[in-house]
């Protein structure tokens, strides 16, 4: 695991993603179960004692430095000005586009790729963009 402080998240780092508070335990039930048990409950509680942060409070990064631990995405940033959304995949940046923005498909693609971070997975998806020096 990594502490990251200044999100409030821990990451683990063989999947490179965060793990919310919530679920720790079930993390290392489900896919760490190689190890012991014991030493599971001793990270468990270690972690425990860390001040993390729900998924829904997590703030995310404005500066475009990549964060250690975090795997790297190819994703998708719309270009509608004020918007930054950011989206794994064309479907999803397709469908945000026609929500929020009233796309349509005569208009012409109103988005770029874009190299992405997640904190987290799932439900709790929170892309970050990054430039790439």
């Amino acid at each position: 695991m990594i502490h990251k402080d200044d999100y409030g998240v821990v990451i683990c780092r063989q999947h490179h993603y965060a793990i919310p508070p919530n679920w720790i335990s079930r993390h290392f039930q489900e896919n760490h179960q190689a190890i012991p048990l014991q030493r599971r409950k001793e990270i468990e509680e270690c972690v425990a004692l860390l001040n993390l942060l729900p998924p829904s409070q997590i703030q995310l990064p404005s500066d475009t430095i990549p964060i250690n631990g975090l795997s790297v995405h190819n994703g998708l940033k719309c270009l509608y000005e004020g918007c930054n959304e950011l989206k794994g995949t064309t479907e999803s940046m397709r469908k945000h586009c026609q929500r929020a923005h009233k796309w349509i498909k005569s208009v012409g693609v109103m988005w770029t790729e874009q190299t992405v971070q997640t904190f987290f997975v799932g439900s709790h998806l929170k892309y970050v963009f990054f430039n790439c020096f």
